[in-house]
């Protein structure tokens, strides 16, 4: 977020290697929260993940 307020829009969207609506999509949906409060939203997602690893090794053990 904070190169967006330093460059214009297509140029930090291809510098990370996505498109232009990728970043005002972020930037609408994250625009108004710090770093922190984005990374604390992040967590969640990537417990699920996780879980979602366990619970398909598991799958594949009980066959």
């Amino acid at each position: 977020m904070r190169e967006i307020g330093q460059d214009r829009v297509p140029n930090v969207a291809k510098r990370h290697l996505v498109s232009d609506g990728t970043i005002y999509v972020f930037r609408k949906k994250f625009g108004q929260l710090d770093i922190e409060e984005v990374k604390r939203l992040k967590e969640p997602e990537a417990e699920n993940a996780h879980l979602k690893k366990i619970q398909v090794e598991d799958a594949h053990v009980n066959k």
